[in-house]
């Protein structure tokens, strides 16, 4: 299924809240719109795609629902579906964690991944 947009021909379909883009309050800032809180984390990551290279990168943004890995400028496109690698050092313990997820957006610092 593919996110929906928001607009008039997608009314009465589920709308996929956590990459439309936020409303503003009466004070003209940008409300939040994601449900889950995000953690600020120096998580090394790759992200890769079938036919294409792995690139390293750093996770600035984790939490349940996705993370925003900065890479510099990906030749991968928003709605591609791609394979995180996230490398947790916790110490003594190094963990590894495998997800696929989708680019919700890009831009130059990096891509925004949702996970599924």
């Amino acid at each position: 299924m593919q996110p929906s947009g928001g607009n008039k021909k997608d009314e009465g379909k589920a709308v996929d809240s956590s990459i439309i883009k936020g409303k503003r309050n009466q004070d003209g800032e940008q409300r939040e719109r994601r449900c889950v809180s995000r953690t600020t984390t120096k998580a090394r990551a790759y992200v890769s795609r079938q036919g294409l290279p792995r690139y390293k990168g750093k996770v600035r943004d984790l939490s349940s629902t996705g993370a925003f890995v900065a890479t510099g400028p990906l030749p991968i496109r928003e709605r591609h579906v791609v394979k995180l690698n996230l490398v947790l050092d916790l110490g003594s313990v190094v963990r590894l964690h495998n997800r696929p997820a989708i680019v919700v957006r890009r831009s130059r610092e990096g891509v925004a991944l949702k996970f599924f």
